[in-house]
């Protein structure tokens, strides 16, 4: 994917938030993966980090991203 310059936001708390910084977008791709990480040594991280639905610790990856590549938003959690 191509990166072009600086992202607004981390995060939006809803639909019309994104819409508002981006008017003018009509179609996003969202991609969205987990991925396996060692288990925390922290209690709290360990709760942080669990998945119910993979029974391990990931690390939660959102690509929001348009036809032409653009990259919108990427966070990881």
């Amino acid at each position: 994917m191509k990166q072009v310059g600086a992202l607004p936001k981390q995060s939006f708390k809803n639909k019309a938030e994104f819409m508002k910084f981006f008017p003018d977008l009509k179609v996003v791709i969202t991609d969205g993966t987990e991925r396996r990480r060692r288990r925390p040594q922290n209690r709290e991280k360990q709760k942080e980090f669990y998945s119910g639905k993979k029974k391990t610790h990931t690390v939660k990856n959102l690509v929001v991203t348009d036809q032409k590549k653009k990259i919108y938003l990427h966070r990881k959690r």
